[in-house]
C-alpha cells in the first residue's frame, strides 16, 4: 500500500546532468520549491543523492515514496525505473505524451495509476499531486498501476517464449 507521507522521489540516471532531460529536472526542481513541507530526492547515477544498489535497495526507496517522478523526455517506454515503480504500486508523475505510444504507455492512465504533467504549470501538478494525495485516492492509484503492471508483464512468460524462439532458430 502507497503510504501519503509526502515523499516524491525520482530514480533517473543523470536527471541533473543530461542536456535532454534539463526541462524535466527543472520541473522537479520547481515542485521542490512549491512544495516545501514535502521531500524530494533524486536517485541514479550521477543524480544529487546518489546511486543506490543493489536493485533490492532501490525497491524498498520506492516503496518508501508516496510518488515516483518519472518526468523524462525522450523515454525510450521501457526503463526499470518506470517499471520497478509499476511493479511496487507507485504512482507515477510523468510526461505521458513521451510514453503514451510506448511500452510503459500501455500501462499508464493519467488520473487513474499516474499524474500527466503535459500542457500543465507546475502550479497545476503541484494542485494535482496534493489532491490525488488523499490516502483512499491514492491507495486505488497505487493498487490500479500495480495491477495493470500484473496485467500486462509476466517475465516468466517472456522467458519461455524466448527460449521457444531460441531453440527454433537453425
Amino acid at each position: 500500500p502507497v503510504e501519503s507521507n509526502k515523499k516524491i522521489y525520482s530514480f533517473i540516471n543523470c536527471l541533473n546532468t543530461v542536456d535532454i532531460y534539463k526541462d524535466d529536472w527543472e520541473l522537479f526542481l520547481e515542485l521542490e520549491r512549491l512544495m516545501p513541507t514535502w521531500e524530494f530526492r533524486s536517485y541514479g547515477g550521477q543524480c544529487r543523492d546518489s546511486a543506490l544498489a543493489p536493485s533490492s535497495v532501490v525497491a524498498d526507496k520506492m516503496r518508501e515514496a508516496t510518488w515516483v517522478f518519472n518526468s523524462k523526455k525522450f523515454a525510450d517506454g521501457f526503463g526499470h525505473s518506470i517499471h520497478s515503480a509499476m511493479a511496487v504500486g507507485r504512482p507515477l508523475i510523468v510526461n505521458y505524451g513521451d510514453y503514451k505510444d510506448k511500452l510503459a504507455g500501455s500501462k499508464l492512465i493519467p488520473g487513474v495509476d499516474c499524474i500527466n504533467v503535459d500542457n500543465k504549470s507546475p502550479l497545476q501538478i503541484r494542485d494535482e499531486i496534493i489532491r490525488c494525495s488523499e490516502p483512499t485516492l491514492l491507495t486505488e492509484m497505487g493498487k490500479d498501476i500495480y495491477n495493470k503492471f500484473k496485467e500486462l508483464v509476466n517475465y516468466d512468460r517472456e522467458e519461455l517464449q524466448i527460449r521457444s524462439f531460441l531453440s527454433n532458430l537453425q
